[in-house]
């Protein structure tokens, strides 16, 4: 029988990551801190757009919830996955707490013997695992770090097909028990590449820092193209097949957003700022974010006046997902409409009532049904 394993965070990736292992004959014990999520978990009914989640979580049966992370603790489990938020602070940081929360209960709970490694899935700040290592070590624990490079939307795809597997550890740690267990829910052969905790860390940012410069360029290059009336997607087109450059991230279309990408772009610049280092490409890339948002603004006002309806097909900062931090498009929609256009969103139900709460009756609203990727936004 497979060793059982532990997740303390059950939100889109820990319980996506949780079922795939249960899949594979792993023992699942979990804990979520939300009092509604335990029990809508329990229950095996959460509400997700995660393909697969769902009908997974249904048929699970090595899967245990426990009420109290103290009892979760007390199984003695070899390993626990830590999948908490760590939302960026005001000063670009990013915020600890609730990992902090779990390592100060396991303070409480004293030190263990039967040497289990604790893995952090979240993103985390560079420097912090070293630190919190040290605090692991005293109580017994062995600390790993596994950030994962997923999209919401498709995380499960995403888990079973990585590009590459990313720990950090230390260099006397073993870390092949984890990746075997990694690799259990992989249907790729994706290469590994093991490093410190701070260059995991640091690399987590860079990868993700690295996509809003493309993005970012690909917007401008399009803009630029779209004003003097030449083919911004046989240009980019061009670009993606250059090898140094590669396909993914030169698309024309909306600015990056969600919980990720900005964050993560921003917190690299802060960070290097200690070691007197300035990041200004990670700089550029946020302010041509904004004014590709400005542009798109004008350009939508100089072609649609204000008897047109606009209409988008989806508002959610990423196509198939109901997110809206940071989301552009819905950016460029309520720009739109205060300048007078006439709004329409087509969008799933759980979307439009966000939006119905936080903006009532600036748009008009349609339920759609389809989970296709929507088109920019066009006029009716």
């Amino acid at each position: 029988m497979k060793e059982s394993i532990g997740f303390i965070g059950l939100g889109r990736l820990g319980l996506s990551m949780a079922l795939l292992l249960e899949a594979q004959g792993y023992p699942i014990h979990g804990y979520d801190a939300d009092e509604g999520r335990r029990l809508a978990l329990r229950n095996r009914s959460v509400e997700t757009d995660e393909e697969g989640v769902s009908e997974r979580l249904m048929c699970a049966q090595r899967w245990h919830m426990h009420e109290k992370l103290d009892t979760l603790l007390s199984a003695e489990l070899p390993y626990l996955m830590v999948a908490v938020p760590t939302t960026s602070t005001r000063t670009d940081q990013y915020d600890h707490r609730h990992i902090n929360a779990i390592v100060e209960a396991m303070e409480r709970h004293g030190r263990v013997t039967h040497s289990p490694t604790l893995v952090v899935i979240s993103t985390t700040q560079p420097g912090y695992g070293a630190s919190l290592a040290q605090r692991l070590t005293a109580l017994g624990y062995q600390y790993m770090y596994h950030p994962e490079f997923i999209a919401q939307g498709d995380i499960i795809a995403r888990l079973q097909y990585p590009s590459f597997l990313l720990i950090g550890t230390d260099a006397q740690r073993n870390h092949w028990q984890l990746e075997r267990i990694l690799r259990s829910i992989c249907l790729n052969v994706a290469p590994l590449y093991q490093m410190d905790w701070t260059s995991a860390e640091l690399a987590k940012l860079a990868l993700n820092s690295f996509l809003t410069i493309k993005i970012a360029f690909a917007n401008g290059i399009g803009d630029v193209a779209r004003t003097a009336g030449a083919d911004a997607e046989a240009i980019l087109a061009v670009l993606r097949q250059d090898p140094r450059i590669g396909p993914h991230g030169l698309q024309y279309g909306y600015g990056y957003g969600g919980p990720c990408l900005p964050r993560d772009n921003q917190t690299l610049a802060t960070w290097a700022q200690q070691y007197e280092h300035k990041m200004p490409l990670c700089t550029a890339a946020d302010q041509a974010n904004t004014e590709h948002l400005a542009h798109q603004i004008q350009e939508f006002l100089a072609m649609y006046k204000p008897e047109k309806e606009i209409v988008f097909e989806s508002i959610s900062y990423k196509a198939k997902t109901d997110g809206l931090t940071d989301s552009q498009p819905l950016a460029l929609a309520l720009a739109l409409a205060r300048h007078g256009r006439r709004i329409r969103i087509r969008e799933r139900k759980q979307v439009v009532v966000q939006l119905q709460a936080r903006y009532a009756n600036l748009f008009s609203y349609e339920i759609r049904q389809d989970t296709q990727t929507p088109v920019l936004s066009q006029p009716v």
